[in-house]
């Protein structure tokens, strides 16, 4: 059984096929579907029409608490009532993906990236923006960031908890049976 890896753009996607070819190896596909409410429905359809394992990371787009907590039981509803005890995996960014990035030095240190203080507590908002800014200055696309970043600095990403539960939940090969998703079905950070 295969499972299935949605993000909202390509370069997440970009992201977590690097992160599960080197951490899982096969056994999922990574889609990007272009937008969180893409991806939400895309993850319906896949539940009901494929009947196979999903896992679904989208950006929260708030550091607001009662804003992420209502977008995870809305999510979370709208996957339960399609999924028909198909697993799912909802993760939700906070406040985006490209946080992630900023969770250690050591990870943009290894690419020769160091944000200001400044921009290290910008990045707590607004970790994509900040993102950005760095990346013009080196001239690098994300896919040549992604590609600069050494294993070591992927290693240390897979140990964050949104990143671990998801190669958790993408390794498993026949377990997925025995996943329950009123248990694991969300995750902040």
């Amino acid at each position: 059984m295969k499972a299935f890896v949605l993000t909202e753009g390509q370069t997440d996607a970009q992201f977590f096929q690097l992160l599960l070819s080197r951490r899982v190896g096969t056994g999922f596909t990574v889609v990007p579907a272009g937008g969180k409410s893409a991806t939400i429905s895309l993850a319906q359809s896949v539940l009901v029409t494929r009947g196979e394992p999903v896992a679904l990371v989208i950006d929260a787009d708030s550091a607001f608490v009662e804003g992420v907590r209502e977008q995870e039981t809305f999510y979370r509803d709208m996957l339960l009532s399609r999924s028909m005890d198909t697993p799912f995996l909802l993760l939700l960014a906070v406040p985006e993906m490209e946080y992630l990035f900023f969770e250690s030095e050591e990870t943009l240190a290894a690419v020769g990236i160091r944000p200001s203080d400044r921009q290290a507590i910008d990045a707590k908002y607004q970790p994509k923006q900040v993102l950005d800014q760095l990346l013009r200055k080196k001239n690098w696309t994300r896919t040549e960031f992604f590609s600069q970043l050494p294993a070591s600095a992927i290693d240390e990403l897979a140990n964050l908890p949104l990143l671990k539960k998801l190669i958790d939940f993408v390794k498993q090969p026949q377990g997925f049976r025995s996943w329950s998703n009123s248990a694991h079905q969300v995750l902040t950070d």
